[in-house]
């Protein structure tokens, strides 16, 4: 089996413009579910290098002159936003990943049980499935244009791979046939994970539940989300008493704690969010009133320095936990039950996850919100809870741009330079690389 994985590899890596030429290359096939396991074990290749490229353009940081002019040419073209950013690394990283979901979908009914069962040949599908649709989901949230469903469905995006057949012509795909492909592997994932895993590194239908509920908040469709996030909160859903953890460490949360729902990281991000790089903005930090208790679990404050230390991957580095939480479940609910005008039950839910983040007798629960008042709460509590937790802040920006009839304009300044991008165009900075699809 050791041999497959460095074959494949090998494969992906070395072939020029691998996935859009031919190749004749060969390796051990699979004959086993034990062998389509071990493919999906591999957590390094995995559950890491999520694409990062949403998070360099979001909001929730920035990067000093100094540390600005000390990043690579490409790293500084990326966090201005500049079109002649390339984006090759994200790119094959993420197709090598696809390549792998590919290849266990395409043999899961082939190969034998060797030591396992069929509920595990179910389980393996289903989380091929979820992978598959959640980098996919990744990649058209960074190359693609906001998804309008009615009306931009027939708009050019990235190609879908659907097949680790490597000499495939690579075709490009429009939005609706994307998200369609997406949602198609989201509902296999839902249909076939078992509630529960050995380790969160692996998905469980809880994760592909909440998952669900992300995509279709992109989306603006309500009704779909809250039946997903409400079937999800039906289950095993933890949320941590910020109350009972130490928040003024270094490292407040470990890795696999019990609001990580699936593990997966974020990386490639030209060291941009190592804490010696990234700063929070002041008003960011600001949000966080008297008693809450994030503003000390997420963040250190060094004179008129501010960096980020919460994150769910345990660690204090440049590398952003992706995954999925239960508090991203919170919210998700909430937002979508809030926007469907059941706004009381979804203050219940907000609170609900609210108390557990606040000092002793210091939360004030919310009730008796407008529409428009409580859509704004939501809002502020999505980025307080989930800034710097990869691929969900550039969705929201996204969709709230698609949804506000006025301009969504995010500005940096460098020197005495300004570099500004209007949301509400409707136009990605990222360029998938040049040759890459039909």
């Amino acid at each position: 089996m050791k041999k497959l994985i460095y074959l494949i590899v090998l494969c992906l890596f070395s072939c020029n413009d691998f996935l859009d030429e031919k190749a004749d290359i060969s390796w051990k096939e699979p004959k086993t579910l034990d062998d389509l396991q071990a493919l999906l074990n591999d957590e390094n290749n995995i559950n890491g290098f999520l694409p990062s490229l949403g998070d360099i353009a979001s909001d929730y940081y920035y990067l000093s002159e100094q540390n600005f002019n000390s990043r690579s040419e490409n790293a500084r073209l990326l966090y201005s936003w500049n079109q002649a950013a390339l984006t090759d690394n994200t790119w094959t990283f993420s197709m090598s990943q696809i390549f792998y979901f590919n290849l266990v979908l395409d043999n899961i009914y082939k190969v034998s049980l060797g030591s396992m069962s069929e509920n595990d040949r179910k389980r393996i599908k289903g989380s091929a499935a979820f992978l598959r649709a959640m980098t996919y989901f990744q990649l058209a949230t960074i190359y693609s244009p906001q998804f309008k469903k009615g009306i931009n469905d027939n708009e050019m995006t990235i190609p879908i791979k659907k097949t680790p057949d490597i000499g495939e012509a690579i075709v490009f795909s429009r939005l609706g046939e994307l998200y369609d492909f997406i949602e198609t592997d989201l509902r296999t994932a839902v249909e076939l994970l078992p509630e529960k895993q050995e380790i969160s590194t692996r998905p469980t239908r809880l994760a592909a539940k909440t998952l669900f509920s992300r995509f279709y908040l992109s989306l603006g469709n309500w009704e779909r989300a809250s039946f997903y996030a409400g079937e999800a909160m039906k289950g095993n859903v933890v949320l941590l008493n910020f109350k009972d953890l130490p928040i003024n460490s270094q490292q407040p949360f470990e890795r696999f704690n019990g609001e990580t729902l699936f593990y997966s990281t974020i990386s490639g991000n030209e060291s941009i969010f190592a804490p010696s790089i990234a700063n929070v903005p002041q008003d960011l930090f600001d949000l966080y009133g008297d008693g809450d208790l994030r503003k000390t679990a997420f963040f250190t404050v060094s004179g008129a320095k501010i960096t980020f230390k919460g994150s769910y991957t345990g660690m204090n580095n440049s590398t952003l936990f992706g995954g999925v939480t239960s508090g991203e479940l919170y919210l998700n609910y909430a937002e979508s039950l809030i926007r469907s005008d059941r706004i009381n039950e979804g203050l219940d839910v907000l609170n609900t996850l609210l108390k557990n983040r606040y000092a002793e007798n210091s939360f004030l629960l919310y009730s008796g919100l407008s529409r428009a008042a409580a859509i704004d709460l939501l809002k502020r509590e999505r980025l307080k809870e989930l800034c710097f937790k990869g691929g969900i802040r550039w969705m929201d920006l996204k969709r709230y741009a698609a949804l506000n009839s006025e301009p969504l304009v995010i500005t940096r300044r460098i020197g005495d330079k300004n570099y500004q991008l209007d949301l509400s165009k409707n136009e990605t900075p990222f360029k998938i690389p040049i040759g890459v699809g039909k």
